[in-house]
C-alpha cells in the first residue's frame, strides 16, 4: 500500500469536510476530483497488516452522509458523483486492463447502491416540494443517477475521444424495479427513464434548472 498517498487522500476528505462551505465551487470541484481520481489509482491496493482495502473504506462514510441528506449531504453526492466518473474513466491508469479491473469491482461491489441511494434520496428531497434552494441538491442528484446509468457496465467504450454512448447498459439484475408493485420502485423506474432520456438526448442541451423540473414531475406520478 501507498502510505504518503493514502494520507493526502484522508487528509483530502478532513479538509473537504471542514472547508467546503466556503470553498469557491472551481475549487471545490477540483479537491473532489483529485479526491476521487487518488481513490481510484489506489482502489486495489491491500493492506494484509490490517486486511482491508483502505481506499476504499471512505465510501462507506460518504454514502452515510448522503443519505442522511444533511449539510453534507450535497458535498458526499457530489464526491460520488465524481467517483463514479473517474472509475468509469481510463485516465490516469497505464493500461484499459488495470481500468476494467477497478470498474468491474467498483461495478459489481458498489455502484447499484449508490444508484439506488441516488434514487431514494431524489424522491424524498422532492416529495414535498422543492425551493429553489433545493434545486442545487436535486441537479447533484441527478447528475449521480446520470453517472451511475451511462457507466460502462461491459468495457465497451474505449475511445473517449468519440461521440457519447446514449445506449444505457442497464445490467439484467438492476431491472427488477420494472417488475415490481407500483410504490417506491415504481417511482425508482421513473427516474431511470427520466435520466435515459437525459442520456438520449444529452444532458449538456437541457438547462440544469429544466431537467429538474422533469425528474420532479416523474416523481409525482405516483404519490
Amino acid at each position: 500500500m501507498q502510505e504518503p498517498i493514502h494520507e493526502v487522500d484522508s487528509y483530502l476528505l478532513v479538509y473537504l469536510d471542514e472547508r467546503a462551505a466556503s470553498l469557491p465551487p472551481f475549487v471545490l470541484t477540483s479537491l473532489c476530483q483529485l479526491f476521487a481520481r487518488i481513490t481510484k489509482l489506489g482502489w486495489n491496493d491491500y493492506d494484509s497488516d490490517n486486511n482491508a482495502f483502505p481506499f476504499r473504506e471512505p465510501l462507506f462514510s460518504i454514502l452515510k452522509y448522503a443519505e442522511k441528506n444533511s449539510d453534507k449531504g450535497p458535498l458526499a453526492v457530489q464526491l460520488l458523483a465524481q467517483l463514479v466518473s473517474d472509475i468509469n474513466s481510463s485516465a490516469g491508469f497505464d493500461s484499459l486492463i488495470k481500468q476494467r479491473k477497478t470498474a468491474t469491482i467498483f461495478r459489481d461491489e458498489h455502484l447499484f447502491d449508490i444508484f439506488k441511494l441516488s434514487t431514494s434520496v431524489l424522491q424524498k428531497t422532492v416529495s414535498g416540494g422543492t425551493s429553489p434552494r433545493q434545486l442545487s441538491t436535486v441537479n447533484g442528484l441527478l447528475q449521480l443517477s446520470l453517472n451511475c446509468l451511462s457507466f460502462d457496465f461491459v468495457g465497451s467504450v474505449c475511445d473517449e475521444t468519440s461521440e457519447d454512448n446514449a445506449t444505457v447498459q442497464v445490467p439484467t439484475s438492476w431491472r427488477i424495479g420494472r417488475v415490481l408493485p407500483l410504490s417506491v420502485e415504481n417511482k425508482e423506474c421513473c427516474i431511470i427513464g427520466m435520466v435515459a432520456c437525459q442520456l438520449t438526448f444529452s444532458i449538456r442541451f437541457l438547462e440544469k434548472a429544466s431537467a429538474s423540473s422533469l425528474l420532479v414531475s416523474a416523481l409525482r406520478l405516483h404519490p
